[in-house]
């Protein structure tokens, strides 16, 4: 299991004027998080708190590594660990005086694609390998023509990956419902991302037209 959580003092009233910055020694980033009150898709409020951020690494939970906090110094009111071990909740907070705010807790998975596809595929099992076959099927069925995929990763293919993607969010219950979709804001840090090779972007192409996208970041060797 993995959670995000938040731990700190009282929210004071004053923000990090310095913008981000980084922990001598650990990959801890001092930002401003927002953090915000929904309920039923609807925005109650937010505060804003400088915060010691950090996203576990499938590297780091798979080897049980358990991180090291940082000192808060005094722009710093608590810190934001996302995809955080559950195991690791207990040892961080056993001798902390901060109070622990667990935003999501849900199981992860994650897929070793050294094997290939076909080695993917007999992994799963066997009503999960017909459901994607009648998937395929319907799928072929709907479209009555070309299916195709295509990969996006340099700068210059984020140009036109974005555009299409954002197209797509913005038409998506996730975005519309869950405030969760691609934001337009995206394209320079993808750009960022692609010229360093960090970026993935993937969009299904239906006789001619996108119809589906999936951008995936990269932390190391894992997207």
């Amino acid at each position: 299991m993995a959670r995000s959580v938040w731990t700190g003092a009282p929210p004071a009233a004053t923000r990090s004027q310095a913008g981000p910055v980084a922990a001598a020694g650990n990959d801890f980033i001092l930002a401003d998080v927002i953090i915000a009150f929904d309920v039923s898709g609807r925005r109650l409020g937010r505060i804003v708190l400088p915060l010691w951020r950090h996203s576990m690494t499938l590297a780091e939970a798979m080897a049980e590594h358990c991180p090291t906090l940082p000192r808060l110094v005094d722009t710093a009111q608590g810190y934001k660990l996302r995809a955080l071990p559950e195991q690791h909740a207990a040892e961080l907070l056993s001798d902390s005086p901060y109070l622990p705010l667990l935003r999501q807790r849900y199981e992860r998975s994650y897929v070793d694609l050294q094997a290939g596809y076909e080695g993917w595929l007999a992994g799963l099992s066997g009503n999960t390998r017909q459901t994607l076959r009648r998937k395929h099927r319907k799928l072929a069925q709907y479209a009555e023509g070309t299916i195709d995929v295509r990969m996006y990763r340099t700068p210059s293919d984020m140009a036109e990956f974005f555009p299409h993607a954002r197209a797509i969010s913005a038409a998506s219950y996730q975005e519309r419902l869950l405030a969760s979709g691609l934001p337009e804001n995206s394209l320079p840090v993808m750009t960022a991302l692609a010229e360093q090779d960090m970026v993935r972007g993937f969009l299904l192409w239906i006789d001619g037209r996108p119809a589906a996208y999936l951008y995936a970041p990269a932390q190391g060797d894992t997207l």
